[in-house]
């Protein structure tokens, strides 16, 4: 410090009255200290005991060296401009074309989806509403004759006569706003199915990785927002409606009261220029709204569906303060929206309302004739009226926008290339071959330069520890990431997007991430397989084990096995998807990941040799945790960090001195000893039933 010519002594008092200056603003902001001499007493005590004041109002402390002082603030960074331009890596393609993608058009898919319902109907219906609009300035016009006629109508039949124009008049406006209603309504079905069907093709047409990016319950929610957007011809309707009946007054009014022309003008600018003006933070505060309001539903979501959880580790008090959070993030966004709407609309009212007075005051003082006065009251209450009505459609405008942003979202995200490719030659397997493939996701580096051969129909073993990039390795078959850097080629082509439709018709996939219907068992069991898929099923129960699953089914086959496969067990519903797998016709790749999870060792070894017997031609990737279960596979990959850190046959990993194959399967030796323990009760449970053996069951069998 005393480079910088400041005495560590000097420095430490000015630090010392400034935490105490704040802990005393913090004091007499709460209440606790009051101005004037107790103030100045507590600021002398703090002096003379520094060491009271708490951490937190501290800007500097001492070190240990004296010399040097601990600063806490902050950083206050100054742009001097943009740097010069320097070579980068190119972004991936796909980063790429988001950024070239251009920003997005909102209403225009809106206007699309109308015109498809014909030109006809909205035409008819904007004129009924133009129409229904100059009725109002009408009416006025209407109702001042009969003030007039009154004085001159003395027989009741003119009078009745009279009246029945008025009712004619009356009925035509309602034949205008009748079929104009109907008309709006109708578009808003159309334009809502339009929307759900342009939804429910595109949602199978994205990749992967978009899915994976986005919550299940944020994508049901955009999907289920979508009845909202129903209202837009309705809001259309209602704005165009108002705005024609805004034009006609205020054109009567400048025709008839040449004075009030001007005041009236204003009125009308100051209906539809507040909401304008308003209208970006509105945008801003309501999105905002929405966004926290989808957080709330993800969150009420995920509490659901991990609600068993949640009562088995008593975190209902974890989850209340969660949602504690939550929902006050929501109530601030909710209040500054609702605070800026409710001060724009007050501001509007006032001024809409003052101007009336305004308009009929001027009047009042030059004409004597009060049914003229009324029809200008009757009119300057219409433009504030109508003004308020402008007000509320574009008030309501922000939350559609929102809400059709939302849903846009993924009707304007790159879709994956689907082209028919050339039927398959070959009746065996698939050759893969990877040459230093790279992916990153989310930032990371998943795989990191990995080559990899495989010829026409051999069974491949892939180990390694949790998180090491296993399944990341197969879903660049599956089409769910594309390499960084590198390539991968089937039977000796480029896996692009043709090729790769080709191939997942002939794949099958096994994973307890894989969706279970809730349908039926047989619906479950054919999905995706084809026409044929039924005439096979008794195969499939059998290699998937499922016969026993089917008697205790009330309904058989056709007994519904609720959502994600709720009304059965973990390892019953695994064997569902064993079976979708299996009755899979002309299989020339099986992924097999983790495809016995949920199933005892003896189910899993039966299921693996059956597995392997049918889909003996096919190539064949089976991922796992238990080492023992690839010591008869043909060729085994050891997967660490992303890295194939060694392959080759099982018996030559096992034989090579320092092999990491050799490491992993002597560790799962060393555990399942340890489980084979006599200390270790052996519980069974068996349809229901929990037994005890006294006998030992051994894990491994030599």
């Amino acid at each position: 410090m005393r480079a910088v010519g400041v005495e560590p002594r000097l420095w430490a008092t000015r630090v010392h009255l400034d935490a105490a200056l704040r802990l005393a603003k913090c004091l007499i902001e709460g209440g606790s200290l009051k101005l004037g001499k107790e103030a100045g007493e507590f600021l002398d005590l703090c002096e003379r005991n520094p060491e009271q004041i708490p951490s937190d109002f501290w800007t500097a402390r001492e070190t240990q060296n004296s010399e040097q002082m601990l600063l806490r603030g902050a950083v206050l960074l100054k742009a001097t401009g943009p740097l010069p331009r320097v070579c980068l890596e190119p972004l991936p393609e796909s980063l790429s074309a988001v950024l070239r993608e251009p920003p997005p058009r909102v209403w225009s898919p809106v206007w699309g989806a109308i015109r498809a319902s014909g030109r006809l109907l909205p035409a008819m219906t904007g004129v009924a509403l133009l129409a229904a609009g100059a009725s109002t300035a009408c009416e006025g016009l209407l109702f001042r004759g009969f003030l007039d006629l009154g004085r001159h109508l003395h027989l009741s039949g003119q009078r009745l006569a009279a009246f029945a124009v008025m009712i004619a008049f009356l009925a035509g406006v309602l034949a205008l706003e009748w079929p104009a209603s109907l008309g709006l309504l109708r578009l808003g079905r159309h334009l809502e199915l339009r929307l759900r069907l342009h939804f429910l093709r595109k949602i199978p047409l994205l990749s992967d990785r978009y899915f994976q990016s986005r919550l299940i319950s944020d994508m049901a929610l955009r999907a289920h927002m979508l009845q909202v957007l129903r209202q837009l011809p309705e809001v259309a309707g209602m704005f165009v409606r108002s705005g024609a009946s805004l034009l006609f007054t205020v054109a009567g009014i400048a025709w008839l009261y040449r004075s009030a022309a001007l005041p009236a003008m204003l009125m009308a600018c100051i209906a539809v220029g507040i909401p304008l003006l308003f209208q970006p933070p509105l945008i801003e505060r309501d999105l905002r709204s929405r966004e926290m309001t989808g957080a709330l539903s993800r969150f009420y979501f995920d509490a659901l569906r991990g609600v068993r959880a949640i009562q088995a580790h008593c975190a209902e008090r974890t989850l209340r303060s969660a949602q504690a959070g939550q929902l006050e993030e929501w109530a601030k966004a909710s209040f500054r929206h609702q605070n800026l709407f409710v001060r724009a609309e007050i501001l509007q009212m006032v001024l809409t309302f003052g101007l009336t007075v305004l308009i009929v005051y001027q009047q009042a003082a030059r004409t004597g004739n009060m049914a003229d006065l009324l029809l200008l009251v009757y009119w300057a209450l219409s433009i504030s009226f109508t003004g308020q009505q402008l007000a509320s459609i574009m008030w309501s405008l922000p939350a559609l926008r929102n809400t059709l942003l939302r849903f846009m979202e993924p009707l304007g995200a790159q879709e994956e290339t689907v082209a028919e490719a050339a039927p398959a030659t070959h009746p065996r397997g698939i050759r893969v071959a990877i040459e230093k493939a790279s992916v990153v996701a989310g930032g990371q580096r998943i795989l990191d330069d990995v080559s990899l051969e495989v010829a026409p129909g051999r069974h491949v073993g892939i180990i390694g520890l949790s998180g090491a990039g296993k399944s990341s390795l197969v879903g660049l078959l599956l089409g769910w990431h594309k390499p960084e850097s590198g390539s991968v080629q089937i039977d000796g082509l480029p896996l692009d997007a043709a090729r790769l439709f080709q191939l997942r018709r002939e794949t099958a996939w096994i994973d307890p991430q894989v969706h279970l219907f809730n349908a039926s068992l047989l619906d479950n069991l054919v999905y995706g397989n084809g026409e044929d898929a039924a005439t096979h099923l008794d195969t499939v129960l059998e290699n998937a084990d499922l016969a026993g699953v089917l008697e205790r089914l009330p309904n058989g086959m056709q007994t519904s096995l609720g959502e994600g496969g709720a009304l059965v067990s973990g390892g019953e519903g695994q064997r569902v998807r064993m079976g979708r797998a299996l009755g899979r016709p002309a299989v020339r790749l099986a992924i097999l990941d983790e495809p016995a999870r949920g199933l005892d060792r003896d189910r899993r070894q039966k299921f693996l040799q059956r597995a392997r017997r049918h889909f003996e031609s096919a190539t064949l990737f089976y991922i796992t945790h238990d080492v023992t279960d690839t010591m008869d596979f043909d060729h085994v990959l050891v997967i660490e960090q992303g890295r194939v850190f060694e392959q080759g046959s099982p018996r030559e990993l096992y034989e090579k001195a320092g092999s990491r194959y050799r490491a992993l399967l002597e560790e799962e030796e060393i555990v399942h000893r340890a489980w084979s323990d006599s200390s270790w009760r052996h519980l069974r449970i068996a349809e229901g039933l929990l037994s005890e053996s006294a006998e030992e069951r051994p894990w491994i069998q030599n």
